[in-house]
């Protein structure tokens, strides 16, 4: 199993975070990990200003998890996760794994860190996420890890710029109550 290391995101990191969600959301054809969506959204995941705003909010914490990779010797950035607090309820967004990273458990110890962090952070009753109704194996993996789907849809953000849907979506809301951290 890889060591990871966790961190605060800074407006270092925020080039190399754009890359990487975008890459493991909105891939290239041939790039594709178990997390991508572009089968069904088109374009960007993020922008690099969106990014930037989002590591400026006082109510969001974007994390990074970084590793030494065997070949190399500097910490590289293989996933991320934000928390953005919207009182009692954490939300929990751009879980992102490197593809070259996938199965190799990176998505569990980040969620795990982000529902520690958010605990701390925030003493939420909840945690929340939003997650396109297709991805019927990430709704699953969710599940597994005690988020149930509460029966709200939310329509696809199309006015957020994080992509254009090539058939009608929507977000199922999911929920965790944060006593069971």
């Amino acid at each position: 199993m890889i060591t990871l290391n966790f961190r605060p995101a800074t407006m270092q990191d925020a080039t190399a975070l754009v890359a990487l969600i975008n890459r493991a959301y909105r891939p290239e054809p041939g790039q594709e990990g178990w997390t991508h969506e572009s089968g069904w959204i088109t374009q960007q995941r993020i922008h690099l200003q969106q990014l930037q705003d989002l590591l400026q909010d006082p109510a969001s914490h974007l994390l990074v998890a970084t590793a030494l990779p065997a070949e190399n010797h500097t910490q590289q950035i293989v996933g991320c996760v934000l928390l953005s607090k919207i009182s009692p309820v954490v939300q929990i967004g751009l879980l992102t794994v490197d593809p070259d990273y996938q199965a190799q458990q990176i998505g569990r110890l980040l969620l795990d860190y982000a529902e520690r962090q958010g605990h701390v952070l925030y003493q939420p009753e909840l945690f929340e996420m939003s997650v396109v109704h297709t991805r019927q194996e990430l709704i699953a993996y969710y599940e597994r890890r005690g988020y149930q789907h509460t029966g709200q849809i939310k329509p696809y953000p199309v006015d957020q710029n994080v992509g254009i849907p090539r058939e009608p979506l929507h977000l199922i809301i999911m929920q965790k109550p944060a006593h069971s951290i």
